[in-house]
């Protein structure tokens, strides 16, 4: 049976209080603020040994003020679904499933988001443009509210790094770039926080090359929120019309997610 390792980050004393005794205090007090999380992800990864079937996750300490759920949730639910590579706890099952994608999203409050990454992975030798994906709660997640298999994370970790370096290069207009600031909720952060975070999603985008388990978890939002999720009926079929695409790659299933997005937007005013 392979090995799960779930570690939480803290940064201070009052972060520490709000840690889950069921995952590994990872300690991040040290790192650099302006890398975020990233920095005891690739610090945790060059200085242990693991193995490929691994299973290694790393949450914040606001893992169950943004999803509700418990070191025993997320243990139990790998238990339950054995065998996969990838478990995704995304906190934000709405936002996932009305965007086209985590890109499209980000790129609303990240200007810039998408070109900065398209350039970056043909850096890479990797043609792409990240806009035109389609995901779903079965390869998108936020906050790196996921658990994956080392062999998983080893991919993550050399796209990461990539950025990461590229980002410390502030002698051209790339690394510049990632390095700029953005806004956040509370803060200017760089523009690379945001790219990393959405790598793991990047990665699952080719439904073939991972196996993945979602717990959908829109029910355990009204603990963050105290209030439901708006059309949440619409949300999940807006996220199943994109999970068939995904399966079967028939426009027909795309097209009538277009059609329902645009009639919420248009006769509601709905915007997510």
């Amino acid at each position: 049976m392979p090995t799960c390792i779930i570690h939480q980050i803290y940064y201070s004393p009052q972060s520490f209080t709000k840690l889950d005794s069921g995952f590994t205090p990872l300690n991040n007090s040290d790192g650099p603020p302006e890398v975020r999380e990233y920095w005891p992800i690739r610090e945790y990864f060059l200085n242990n040994a693991v193995n490929d079937d691994d299973l290694i996750g790393f949450f914040s300490p606001l893992f169950y003020e943004k999803t509700g759920l418990t070191s025993a949730d997320v243990y139990e639910h790998i238990a339950k679904n054995p065998g996969n590579d990838v478990y995704l706890f995304n906190p934000y099952f709405h936002i996932a499933a009305w965007h086209l994608n985590i890109f499209t999203q980000g790129e609303m409050s990240h200007p810039g988001l998408i070109k900065i990454l398209n350039e970056t992975m043909q850096l890479m030798d990797v043609k792409i443009d990240v806009g035109n994906i389609v995901m779903s709660s079965t390869n998108a997640v936020y906050c790196n509210f996921f658990v994956a298999k080392v062999k998983f994370w080893k991919q993550w970790l050399m796209i990461s790094e990539f950025i990461y370096a590229l980002s410390e290069i502030d002698d051209t207009d790339h690394g510049k770039f990632l390095s700029s600031n953005t806004s956040y909720i509370k803060e200017d952060l760089p523009m690379r926080v945001f790219i990393i975070e959405r790598i793991a999603s990047l990665l699952l985008a080719n439904p073939n090359s991972w196996k993945t388990s979602s717990k959908l978890i829109f029910k355990d939002m009204q603990h963050q929120t105290d209030k439901p999720i708006p059309f949440l009926e619409k949300m999940l079929a807006l996220d199943s019309l994109k999970s068939a695409f995904i399966q079967t790659q028939n426009p027909l299933y795309l097209n009538t997610y277009n059609f329902e997005r645009e009639f919420l937007m248009i006769n509601y005013g709905l915007r997510v």
